[in-house]
Parts: C-alpha cells; structure tokens; sequence
C-alpha cells in the first residue's frame, strides 16, 4: 500500500512538472514572439533613422558640389596673379643689402598688384563678417517679432474671453436684480495708470 501511494506521488509529481514545463514552453514561446517583434519594430525605426541620415548627407554632398562649381566658375573667371619679387623689399633695395651702403636715396616701389588684391580681399572679408553680423541680428529681431506676435495674440484671445466672461456676469447680476447703475459705474472703471 505504500508503495502505491509513493508511485502515485511520483506520478502526481511527474505530471506537475509537465505541466509546468508545458507553461513554461509557452510562456517562452510568446516571450520569443515578442523578441522578434520588437527586433522587427527595431529594425524598421534604424531603417528609418538610416534613410534619413543618407537623405541629409545627400543634401549636404549637392551644397558642397554647388559651392565647388561655383569656385571653379569664379576661379575662370579671375584675373591672373602677377608674380611678385621677394628677394627686394618695399624700398626697393635687396634683403641682402645693407640700408647704409646706399646714398640716402631710396626708391619708391609702388604696391605689387598682389598687394592691392590682398588689400580688397581683406577688405572685403570684413564686409561679409559686417554682413553675417547684420543677417545674425536680424534674424533674431525677427524671433522676437514671432514671439512679440505670438504673444499679442494670446493677451488678445485671453482678453476676449475676459472681456465675455463680464458680459455675461453683468447680465446675469441686472437679471438677478442688481442696480444697472452699479453695473455701468464697473463697466466704466478705467485702468489705473502706474505711478
């Protein structure tokens, strides 16, 4: 008898661990399930990410070769670069040459066409950082402009709904049995001015 009921115990136990092996299969296999899904939505949001990066980069790369042709345009278009004498100086005398083995006259070399060119392209390096300033502060006066407005609108629309919110008390006080000359005397009421 007692080895029947052990039997039947280990019958018993072997048949709760099936069960619970088959809970566990199937909770395994819908945790699987969701891995794949989530490694599918995964997949799909870095093929997104990646199509839109490649988008920007290509957008980038034609910016870039549209300011190289536009170089080239102008670097055809450009005047040719005299050469310049290096070995004289601006007075005209040799870098070797001692100043006081000359007597006394000094010739007078005009600007090399290089150094006006370099004169003018400085020149107008500045004006484009004046012009970069400039297009920097208008475009911030013009954010201030969009809140300014934004602004006006909100303080219009909430005045609005204000203004009928005391429309609708003052009917509601005449009808209720409020003296009208009482309504009219806070209808008039300016707004006290600061001192």
């Amino acid at each position: 008898c007692e080895l029947k009921r052990a039997t039947e115990e280990k019958v018993e136990a072997v048949a709760k661990a099936n069960s619970l092996q088959n809970s566990f299969a199937q909770l395994l296999g819908k945790n699987t399930s969701l891995l794949e899904d989530d490694e599918i939505a995964l997949s799909k949001a870095n093929n997104a990410s990646l199509k839109a990066n490649n988008a920007s980069l290509k957008a980038i790369l034609r910016h870039y070769n549209d300011e190289i042709a536009l170089l080239k345009a102008t670097l055809k278009n450009s005047k040719p670069i005299d050469a310049v004498d290096l070995t004289k100086s601006e007075t005209g005398l040799n870098c070797n040459d001692n100043p006081a083995d000359h007597t006394g006259k000094v010739e007078s070399v005009p600007k090399s066409n290089l150094a006006i060119q370099l004169e003018q392209n400085q020149a107008m390096v500045q004006v484009k950082r004046e012009k970069k300033d400039t297009e920097s502060a208008l475009e911030n006066v013009r954010d201030d402009l969009d809140i300014s407005n934004d602004t006006l609108t909100q303080l219009t629309v909430f005045l609005d709904f204000w203004q009928s919110k005391f429309d609708e008390l003052a009917s509601l006080a005449a009808a209720g049995g409020v003296d009208g000359s009482k309504i009219s005397i806070i209808r008039r009421r300016l707004f006290p001015s600061r001192p």
